[in-house]
C-alpha cells in the first residue's frame, strides 16, 4: 500500500539520520503473517521515541494500534 511504502521511507530515512531502527512484522512457524508487528528505535530518551514514533505514517494513517515502551537491557 501506499502507506506501507511511506513507512519504509520514513524508516530508511531515520537510519540516514543516525538512528538504530528496525521494523518487521511477526509470523506464525508457516510463515503467515498476522500477529502484529515490532518497530525497535533507540533514542536517548522516552520522550524523543514518542515523537519520532508518532511521526510513522502507519501510524498517522491509523493502520495500526500501538503501544510505546521502553526496553530495560540486563544482559549485554
Amino acid at each position: 500500500s501506499k502507506t506501507i511504502k511511506e513507512h519504509k521511507r520514513w524508516v530508511k530515512n531515520l537510519i540516514d539520520q543516525g538512528f538504530y531502527i528496525k521494523s518487521g512484522f511477526l509470523v506464525n512457524k508457516d510463515q503467515v503473517p498476522g500477529a502484529g508487528g515490532f518497530l525497535i528505535i533507540e533514542c536517548e530518551s522516552f520522550e524523543e521515541a514518542e515523537t519520532i514514533i508518532k511521526d510513522d505514517p502507519m501510524i498517522k494513517n491509523n493502520m495500526v494500534n500501538w503501544q510505546l515502551n521502553e526496553w530495560i537491557n540486563i544482559v549485554q
